[in-house]
Parts: C-alpha cells; sequence; structure tokens
C-alpha cells in the first residue's frame, strides 16, 4: 500500500523556479496578497516559505558578516509597530513583546552601504548595549561610528568597543519653524549639528529606508537581498 502522506508531501512541494518567483516579489516589496495572486501560491505556502527564507538570511548574515574593515560606519533606529501602536495596546497586553512600538536598531557602512549588523527590540539601553555588542563583534581596526542623540549609544558604545578602536560622534538635527510640540516637527526639514566625539568629519547621512545594500568583494560588486 502507499504511503499517502508521502503523495501530499510531494504535491505541497514548491519546485525551486516557484520559490524563485515568491522570494522575487517579496523583495521588490510586493504584499502577501499580491505575491499570492501573481504566482498562484497559497498565502499559508508563501508565509511558511517566507519564515525560512528569513532564518536562512540570518544565518547567512551571522556567519558571513565577520572581520569587516569598515571605516565609516552609521547606526539609527527604525520606528514600527506590531498588533496596534503604543497608544492604542490594551491594557491586558501591556508590556508584552512584541507588541506595540518595535524598533529595529540597524548599523551601514558609509561607503559601501552594507547593513552591517540589526537588532530588532525596545528603544532602551539593554538593547542598545546589545546592538553595540554585536557590531564591534563584526569589524576589524578603527573606526568613525556616528549615531542620533540617544543618550544608550554613548555608554553602549564605551563598553562595547576597546579603548583606542571608535572615534564616536553624535549627528544632532535642530528643527527651526514649527513649535516642538506640533505634529509636524518631527517631519519638517531641518539643520544639523555635530556633536564630536572623534576627528572625523561627517560626510553623509544614515539612509535608514534603503530596501537594497551592495557590498564590494575583492574587485566585484555583489548584490545582498534587503531583510523581509
Amino acid at each position: 500500500m502507499r504511503d499517502r502522506s508521502r503523495i501530499v508531501l510531494s504535491m505541497n512541494r514548491l519546485d525551486t523556479a516557484t520559490r524563485a518567483r515568491v522570494i522575487s516579489c517579496l523583495v521588490e516589496g510586493c504584499s502577501l496578497r499580491s505575491t499570492c495572486r501573481m504566482t498562484g501560491v497559497a498565502m499559508n505556502t508563501v508565509l511558511k516559505l517566507l519564515t525560512e527564507l528569513g532564518a536562512a538570511c540570518d544565518a547567512f548574515q551571522d556567519r558571513t558578516l565577520r572581520g569587516l574593515s569598515t571605516k565609516r560606519v552609521q547606526a539609527d533606529e527604525i520606528w514600527s509597530f506590531c498588533y496596534a501602536k503604543e497608544k492604542n495596546v490594551p491594557a491586558r497586553l501591556k508590556d508584552t513583546p512584541g507588541v506595540g512600538s518595535v524598533w529595529t536598531w540597524t548599523a551601514i557602512d558609509a561607503d559601501t552601504k552594507l547593513m552591517i549588523t540589526w537588532y530588532i527590540g525596545g528603544r532602551d539601553a539593554y538593547c542598545a548595549n546589545a546592538f553595540m555588542l554585536d557590531l564591534a563583534a563584526r569589524v576589524d581596526g578603527r573606526i568613525q561610528l556616528t549615531t542620533d542623540s540617544l543618550k544608550a549609544y554613548r555608554w553602549a558604545a564605551t563598553l562595547a568597543f576597546p579603548p583606542g578602536s571608535v572615534d564616536y560622534a553624535q549627528l544632532i538635527k535642530i528643527y527651526e519653524g514649527v513649535s516642538s510640540n506640533g505634529p509636524d516637527s518631527k517631519y519638517s526639514p531641518g539643520r544639523e549639528r555635530l556633536r564630536r566625539g572623534g576627528h572625523h568629519r561627517i560626510a553623509r547621512h544614515l539612509n535608514g529606508r534603503g530596501i537594497a545594500f551592495s557590498r564590494r568583494v575583492g574587485h566585484a560588486a555583489r548584490r545582498l537581498p534587503c531583510r523581509i
């Protein structure tokens, strides 16, 4: 008698070409529903593939991005939320991990635009320390590190990097012409002021919304997929 469980497994397994189509849609920014419509793959199958892809990308990044000869690193935090915005989270779900505001800490090479590392958590000293320790473990030599004015960065950088291995500076935006309490103050054009923490002038801003990053390997440039 034939094993019916094997028949079902083989019928539900996606071939390589279909997987590539699904992943291409997701990397290009298509929604889950539009990906399902264009590829003809069920929603649950796309979600399962997305989970497996994320784990594979995370393992590849953790294993490969070591011993980097980076010279200039820019770090920032990207805000998002899960389930609901912080002010709308029900009392029964307050302080539940993964509910409310979620921050993605990012460190990018200012020259090659390589995303060196990232960390997902809160916007507090604990996450800042974990993020900086991971960054310090991936770079070799002395670097110039630039962040925003979040106080947790200063202490985290001091603890993570050995003495003499980092020149640290904060880039602070000063907004003019709007009330500091107004809803538009965070999105208005501003001028920058550099709080010196080393002997390096800042050349560019961190592009926190980049959708893809490239790194230089030898004399060839390779494209790296962004993390989904």
